[in-house]
């Protein structure tokens, strides 16, 4: 459950990691997971990684994002379309 807390870091949460992962592939399309994450990590701080998964799970669960397991790559759902 994501639930706001007094000490949460608005830049590492769950849901600007996601966004900023939404952008990210809209931008690049198919991304390597290795990658996305470097990224994520470098441009929101090393604080972002701890939420880097939740976040991938959570767009995965709005049906945003797919997984390649051949590729090892994240897929924005308008390119399996």
């Amino acid at each position: 459950m994501i639930r706001p807390v007094k000490y949460l870091d608005l830049n590492s949460c769950v849901l600007n990691v996601a966004s900023f992962v939404i952008s990210e592939l809209n931008q690049s399309g198919t991304t390597n997971l290795r990658e996305l994450s470097e990224i994520v990590t470098t441009r929101l701080g090393e604080n972002a990684r701890f939420s880097f998964f939740p976040a991938l799970s959570f767009l995965f669960l709005l049906g945003k994002v797919d997984y390649n397991e051949n590729a090892d790559a994240i897929i924005p759902t308008f390119l399996t379309n």
